[in-house]
């Protein structure tokens, strides 16, 4: 019999400690604390979200901000400033695979496996269906308020790939 799987307050807490790396790792950004979770999707932003799939259980995770937030978080990145849309678009599928990253080593770190996807770019509202549950962490980086958003697929993923949870509206 396969493992209960873990509740999205559980994924928060593994979404906060991996922003908190990518802070500092990614962006030089010492000392950054994320707010408590929220069920509370943000509205209206950009931002990139990526997969990550395990034999039992998968999600999505993503980085949203409004569009100044983005471009100053691609700034920082980049350690310039990025030279149009696409540079931005860029840079934050990378930091959403970054996060995916961190948060795939602190899943084994846990014992469990997961496969990361491909990091998506969505512009607008975050709409969550009924196959999945959402929180949302606001943090602040540098000059950009960001609202990391985690998907827990309420079903188990079928083998070889992940629900879509999110949709950009």
């Amino acid at each position: 019999m396969s493992p209960p799987p873990h509740p999205v307050d559980w994924w928060a807490g593994i979404a906060a400690a991996s922003i908190t790396e990518l802070a500092q790792v990614s962006l030089g950004l010492a000392g950054v604390e994320p707010s408590p979770h929220t069920v509370e999707l943000p509205r209206q932003r950009d931002g990139s979200i990526i997969s990550l799939v395990g034999d039992q259980e998968s999600l999505e995770i993503g980085l949203f901000s409004d569009t100044e937030g983005c471009r100053s978080l691609a700034s920082r990145m980049l350690g310039m400033e990025p030279e149009g849309e696409e540079m931005v678009v860029d840079a934050m599928c990378e930091l959403a695979n970054v996060l995916a990253g961190l948060t795939k080593r602190k899943l084994a770190a846990a014992d469990a496996k997961f496969e990361i996807g491909l990091p998506l770019y969505v512009r607008g509202s975050i709409a969550v269906g009924d196959a999945a549950e959402a929180v949302s962490i606001p943090v602040r980086l540098g000059n950009a308020g960001v609202e990391v958003v985690v998907l827990r697929n309420l079903n188990p993923a079928p083998s070889g790939g992940s629900h879509a949870a999110a949709s950009a509206r």
